[in-house]
């Protein structure tokens, strides 16, 4: 992608989660339970234990509410750090965790010197981004060594093309974790949301039925979703996730 065209991509973007706010002032208060139950799980549960004292890097941190509910730095003791290219959604991120570092940039050239975080994550950011490849290369080179890097995506089953905002598109898969394995060691990969009950969830949307944000509902819905994922999915490749989550350890 050429210069002019990375930069309006990013405008576009930016002016997109910018009106969001806008629209809604209250954007971002309340985690997604509807991501929640499998980021607890496949994410922060790993990093738990490891965290304490340590530096945390939240790219594309938009509100922060999955690390504000799910691993809050007050309760867990480390260092957060939140990187967005909206200024609205970093205005809200500070509300959510008022001792973490905010800063507006671009995330495909982050302001960091190279080995500054233990943890890098990235919450549904790089199908935003110009570039996943450059992406995934600035999140490892700012991670330190043995570090983690943990992210949740919609792959390309989800949008082939756009989704709601200008240039998101679904993840290439197979390409993103080959991309990931030329700096670390992968240690966790889950898809994840069903296409079964995500088409049933959207038909709820249409026919503007408000679902509830409630963690038991969502983890009734995981239940359910690993069991197709575990059986199903295996024999019929339509059933396997929209989404997926992955955490690698850099080499």
């Amino acid at each position: 992608m050429e210069g002019t065209d990375v930069k309006k991509h990013l405008s576009d973007e930016e002016k997109f989660f910018d009106e969001e706010y806008i629209k809604d002032p209250q954007h971002g208060s309340k985690i997604s339970w509807c991501w929640g139950v499998w980021e607890k799980e496949y994410i922060f549960d790993v990093m738990s234990d490891k965290i304490y004292g340590k530096k945390l890097l939240d790219l594309g941190c938009g509100p922060a509410t999955s690390v504000k509910d799910l691993i809050n730095p007050i309760s867990y003791n480390f260092s957060y750090t939140g990187v967005d290219i909206s200024q609205r959604m970093l205005d809200i991120a500070k509300t959510n965790i008022p001792s973490g570092k905010f800063i507006k940039c671009d995330i495909e050239n982050l302001p960091f010197e190279d080995e500054s975080f233990d943890f890098v994550i990235g919450l549904g950011l790089f199908h935003h981004l110009p570039s996943h490849e450059q992406g995934i290369k600035e999140a490892f080179r700012v991670l330190k060594k043995r570090g983690i890097f943990a992210c949740r995506e919609p792959s390309e089953k989800v949008f082939r093309k756009h989704g709601e905002s200008p240039h998101e598109k679904g993840i290439e898969t197979l390409k993103f974790i080959k991309i990931c394995e030329n700096y670390g060691e992968i240690l966790v990969f889950k898809r994840i949301n069903t296409p079964l009950l995500s088409k049933s969830i959207s038909l709820f949307n249409r026919l503007h039925i408000p679902l509830p944000n409630s963690r038991y509902f969502w983890s009734i819905k995981k239940s359910a979703d690993e069991a197709i994922l575990n059986h199903l999915a295996k024999k019929i490749k339509w059933f396997e996730g929209n989404d997926f989550i992955l955490v690698a350890r850099k080499k």
